[in-house]
């Protein structure tokens, strides 16, 4: 626990050192306070400012325009608009965990405009904390990025969703949900997220690309418990649901390999058990796992070695 303490002293320390955003800093005359600054200028002056310097790509200075808005005048009707422009600061600056800290604040506020505009810039940055962009620790300028943001970026995902359930950015945020979590192993909420996805957004593209990954996971389950036969049944349902919504899909091919390389899989783990048993001179039970694997399987490339050993045991049995 002391170690701990210590630690967040030490980030305290250290962000305090590497603060860069002074509240008393005048945008307008460039000038440095250590007292207390007091706003010389209307909150109109500052936005139309901190647009200017938006524009200009110069972010510091326009965070410094809008932080004087959100900072003194929270009662301000310009508040939301300047508290949405410094998430688009931010987000342009290439702060996504700063820039999503204020676009939640401002989608609390009840003049939000849920706008698409908006909500394409939390899905760009979603998918960087997907791909591993990391978040500030306490979400405060200084601070060192250390915390993983994967849960953020399901939650973003989710409200993305939830604004357009019927549009294409809904149908690529739940997409990319279920791709999280795949890397995340998290097998059985992926499953659900891809089946909303072919239910939800039938005709969408990425409907067909979701029939796919649904027999992607179910072959790396059945990897992971050969002798499970539920992921196969589950990836036969799922053939037969991509072939009657996605009839001439070119995509269908892919879902029936995946699901031939699972009756290899189960087949080779009834062949490999015959030999086990084979070899322990136990002829009977070693037939009884070749027959079920050409009788289950006969699409697969082992059941002729599986007849041959049959006809090795009889052989040998007579």
């Amino acid at each position: 626990m002391k170690s701990v303490l210590q630690f967040v002293v030490f980030l305290l320390l250290l962000s305090s050192g590497c603060y860069a955003r002074p509240i008393s800093f005048e945008p307008f005359s460039g000038k440095l306070s250590p007292q207390k600054f007091t706003p010389k200028y209307s909150t109109q002056e500052y936005l139309s400012e901190g647009k200017r310097y938006l524009e200009q790509q110069r972010y510091r200075k326009a965070l410094l325009c809008f932080g004087m808005i959100t900072h003194h005048f929270p009662q301000d009707p310009l508040y939301s608009e300047a508290l949405y422009l410094t998430g688009v600061c931010y987000f342009k600056n290439d702060q996504p965990d700063l820039a999503e800290k204020a676009f939640s604040a401002y989608l609390q506020l009840p003049d939000a405009n849920y706008s698409e505009e908006l909500f394409l810039m939390k899905y760009s940055i979603a998918k960087s904390f997907a791909q591993g962009k990391r978040k500030r620790i306490f979400l405060l300028e200084g601070f060192p990025k250390l915390a993983n943001a994967d849960a953020d970026a399901l939650r973003i995902y989710d409200e993305i969703l939830t604004a357009f359930p019927n549009k294409d950015l809904g149908a690529q945020a739940l997409y990319l949900k279920g791709d999280l979590l795949v890397t995340k192993k998290d097998f059985p909420e992926a499953i659900k997220t891809f089946k909303k996805l072919t239910l939800q957004f039938s005709a969408h593209p990425l409907s067909p690309k979701s029939f796919v990954r649904l027999s992607e996971i179910y072959l790396m389950q059945a990897q992971k418990e050969p002798h499970n036969l539920q992921y196969l049944n589950l990836a036969k349902i799922n053939e037969e649901a991509i072939a009657k919504q996605h009839p001439n899909h070119p995509l269908n091919s892919v879902v029936s390999a995946n699901v031939r390389s699972m009756c290899e899989r189960y087949a080779l783990g009834l062949y490999s058990t015959g030999r086990f048993y084979e070899k322990k001179k136990k002829p009977h039970a070693a037939s009884i796992y070749y027959t079920t694997a050409i009788e289950n399987y006969p699409e697969s490339s082992l059941v002729a070695k599986c007849h041959k050993r049959l006809n090795r045991i009889t052989k040998h049995s007579s």
